[in-house]
């Protein structure tokens, strides 16, 4: 049987919080300051406080040393709306600290709330992986790529390119999908394709997700995977999606490609 270790609640409905920067990532708030075990990876379960987007990330290390283990973690929806439970496969040494910090569309009112679950070795969730990389970050705003499904309802728009060469192989990738930053937005259904390959030649790789957008800004489910899946350096890799409503604003949906390696 697994061992799990819980960190990061500090009552059973609250979760430690921490506050975004005025421009960018806030202060490292700590999850722990030091892990019970060796971990195969964790569980991350998570939401904003407030109207809003927001980035964050999970770190480990001494103060004023900390290094990012997963990187850029995105949602988007009303306050505490959205709920991500999902499982990354990245190895964490024992006696790690463990820390998380965010960047929020409303500076620094916004904060994510956070608690995390580590599993040991015994863990049969899939092979255990040392690194994440993020794919598709906006940059400018806490946000990821923009994926427009179209004018025409229920039909795949064109592929929109999150990266032209990957830069390291991975073995492992997730995929989160954000409200665009939409604070207004209705009801929706989304279908999306993730591929890999050159412009005209991309091979799906994941078919016909099924995401929901609902009247609460959010996207639900708000991340998927991980899907176990080698895919080398240098690769092109692509989301498209439809959707059955045309709304030039609410059809808009922005993803952040996760990649385990």
């Amino acid at each position: 049987m697994p061992t799990y270790a819980a960190y990061g609640r500090i009552t059973p409905t609250a979760l430690m919080a921490a506050f975004s920067g005025a421009s960018g990532k806030g202060n490292w708030s700590q999850l722990t300051a030091s892990t019970a075990f060796a971990a195969a990876g964790l569980y991350v379960f998570a939401y904003n406080n407030s109207l809003c987007s927001l980035l964050f990330d999970i770190g480990t290390g001494p103060s004023g040393s900390e290094t990012i283990l997963i990187p850029d973690l995105l949602i988007s929806t009303r306050n505490g709306y959205t709920l991500i439970g999902q499982y990354f496969p990245v190895a964490i040494p024992a006696s790690s600290r463990l820390v998380i910090r965010c960047w929020a569309s409303n500076g620094t009112s916004g904060a994510v709330a956070c608690g995390v679950t580590i599993v040991d070795t015994a863990f049969r969730g899939g092979a255990s992986l040392n690194s994440c990389i993020a794919i598709g970050l906006d940059g400018s705003a806490p946000k990821g790529t923009v994926v427009d499904p179209g004018a025409t309802a229920n039909t795949k728009g064109a592929w929109t390119e999150l990266t032209g060469s990957l830069s390291q192989t991975i073995n492992a990738w997730a995929l989160a999908i954000g409200n665009n930053q939409n604070t207004n937005m209705a009801m929706a259904n989304f279908l999306f394709d993730v591929g890999v390959g050159p412009s005209g030649s991309e091979t799906v790789i994941l078919e016909n997700a099924q995401i929901m957008g609902t009247s609460s800004e959010t996207r639900m489910p708000c991340m998927i995977g991980p899907f176990y899946e080698t895919i080398n350096a240098g690769s092109r890799i692509v989301v498209r999606a439809q959707s059955d409503i045309t709304d030039a604003t609410d059809r808009l949906s922005d993803v952040v490609f996760y990649g385990f390696y």
